[in-house]
């Protein structure tokens, strides 16, 4: 399973950009899940300490960390990002 970067989830839903709206559409959609996070709760922590960790080691924005962090604990292999620095990353790919 894939998941999803915040600039994809953006491409989908604003229509500044129709070429990155189109790649970021043909995705296919994820199986639900049937322990859903509310919005208010915090990730576990040991995905806030992975994401400290990567945080330091090499990556520039935290929110990147934790969502690669995230979507890990749920079961996603990676995260599809337009993002081309995190591209060089592990646990990272194109839409």
């Amino acid at each position: 399973m894939i998941g999803l970067d915040t600039n994809v989830l953006v491409r989908l839903l604003v229509d500044d950009d129709k070429n990155l709206q189109a790649v970021a559409g043909r995705g296919r959609r994820a199986p639900r899940r049937s322990l859903p996070r509310k919005p208010s709760e915090l990730p576990e922590v040991d995905a806030l300490v992975r994401a400290l960790e990567s945080f330091k080691a090499a990556r520039d924005d935290f929110a990147d960390c934790l969502i690669q962090e995230q979507a890990c604990a749920v079961g996603c292999d990676r995260v599809a990002t337009f993002d081309r620095a995190l591209l060089k990353e592990a646990g990272f790919t194109a839409p």
